[in-house]
């Protein structure tokens, strides 16, 4: 793994825990994760909270393992790189969507630029940021380019049933006629 800077072991972050899942949110304090092979680990700058958020956070439907923290769309620095990704390095400015199933990177310290976040992020969901483009702004772009992406170019298609890649899990749609509109 390649890593430039000290990485705390635990970070204060905006959830919920296992005692109160779901709503009113929470401060709630985790581990950093390591990335894997085809990981990367970002220091968050923003991020941002979108509305299947809310639900995971309401309705916990994934089942996911509380303590858990919120903020899955986010941008910041790579700070940790696994060994097999390309095409971002260790100190690019980067936005990504973290993995449904992590935790993202809503820091619970309210400053800017204090305490900041950690959360990992696949490559293939991770780009670099444009210069034009505030840390700010970028947090707000990954969940909403994927819904775009997905109504542009629609499902990949199989012979029984269509998908749409989504955050490092794959949503099963009935067969159904798509067609693009002019």
């Amino acid at each position: 793994m390649k890593q430039t800077q000290t990485i705390p072991e635990m970070v204060l972050g905006v959830g919920y825990l296992l005692e109160r899942a779901g709503l009113p949110l929470d401060a709630v304090r985790v581990p950093v994760p390591q990335p894997a092979a085809d990981e990367v680990l970002i220091r968050v700058a923003a991020s941002s909270f979108n509305p299947l958020e809310y639900k995971l956070a309401d309705l916990n439907f994934m089942g996911r393992t509380p303590p858990v923290v919120l903020g899955l769309d986010l941008s910041g620095i790579v700070v940790a790189a696994g060994h097999g990704v390309r095409g971002v390095a260790v100190g690019d400015a980067v936005a990504a969507m973290a993995d449904l199933n992590g935790n993202g990177g809503w820091s619970a310290t309210g400053e800017s630029g204090s305490g900041g976040g950690y959360a990992v992020a696949r490559q293939f969901l991770t780009v670099r940021k444009p210069p034009s483009l505030s840390f700010r702004d970028a947090a707000a772009l990954p969940m909403c380019f994927l819904s775009a992406f997905a109504a542009l170019y629609g499902p990949s298609k199989s012979a029984t049933r269509s998908t749409f890649p989504a955050a490092g899990v794959a949503s099963v749609i009935s067969p159904c006629k798509w067609r693009r509109v002019p």
